[in-house]
């Protein structure tokens, strides 16, 4: 009997088996070790992954499959990203906090241009960061769990010390509100 795991985007069961490989340990021999998990679930684990195409796999080894989790990581990056949701609930938002045009064409431009804020660099050293991360703390995460991290980091980073590229990306994101404080101030609006 199959596993039935959530897609993979939001799925953090599996992860933990994709760090691994992200990170080069790739038989089920060194991720039934590391990971201290029963070889049957290390094998549903990778043949989930192996199914949404996310790692491949020669003879015994397995490697990411890049060209496919950066497809995935900008379809979120477009679609759930904090900037990306900002954009859609914008005349929600706008409603709610009278933001000016500007403020909104600048999330769509970044929205419609994501990937000149997230070259593959940058998403590779994302996914590599967090599978270090998860080596040290075990801290289960689903990808847009990172994604939504890192724009948290984002957030509260010192703006002085990003490339233009985040930089511009920080400021243009401090004058939104969030989805939540949207929704908090459209429903006591009264």
């Amino acid at each position: 009997m199959v596993t039935r795991y959530s897609d993979i985007e939001t799925n953090s069961e599996v992860t933990d088996v994709l760090f691994c490989i992200v990170l080069g340990y790739n038989t089920v021999k060194k991720l039934t070790e590391i990971l201290k998990q029963p070889q049957p679930t290390i094998s549903t684990k990778l043949k989930f992954l192996l199914q949404n195409k996310v790692v491949k796999k020669s003879k015994w080894n397995f490697e990411p499959n890049w060209s496919k989790i950066y497809q995935i990581m900008y379809k979120m990056l477009r679609e759930n990203s904090p900037v990306a949701l900002q954009w859609y609930i914008k005349s929600f938002v706008s409603k709610v906090f009278k933001i000016e045009d500007k403020k909104i064409k600048e999330l769509e431009r970044v929205v419609k241009n994501i990937k000149l804020y997230f070259p593959e660099a940058r998403l590779r050293k994302i996914l590599e960061g967090y599978a270090e991360l998860f080596m040290h703390s075990r801290e289960k995460a689903s990808l847009q769990d990172i994604i939504n991290k890192y724009f948290v980091g984002l957030i509260e980073s010192d703006k002085n010390k990003l490339d233009r590229q985040l930089s511009e990306l920080k400021e243009i994101m401090n004058g939104v509100p969030s989805k939540e404080l949207a929704f908090f101030k459209s429903v006591e609006k009264d």
